[in-house]
């Protein structure tokens, strides 16, 4: 099995896809990018970015969840775990 990814450009706070396929994880999640882009209503963005950075925050203080470069979701606390299925 081989792991392929979009290679992605960060300019100006913008994320964009290039439309090229390259071998390699992503450097880190765009899902959040995505759902912009799938005009997911703004509300439901900016919750999004407030769960990530309370994700990232917990991640950083919890050794084993810094392995890998993307934020390793089922490392949060249960709480926020708890919040996103009531957000859902």
């Amino acid at each position: 099995m081989v792991n392929y990814s979009i290679d992605v450009k960060e300019w100006n706070g913008d994320v964009i896809f290039l439309h090229k396929i390259i071998k390699g994880s992503a450097d880190k999640s765009y899902g959040i990018h995505v759902a912009k882009i799938a005009g997911i209503p703004h509300q439901v963005i900016e919750r999004a970015y407030k769960i990530l950075n309370r994700l990232k925050k917990n991640s950083a203080e919890s050794s084993k969840c810094n392995q890998e470069p993307q934020i390793e979701f089922f490392c949060a606390e249960p709480q926020i775990l708890t919040e996103l299925k009531i957000s859902i």
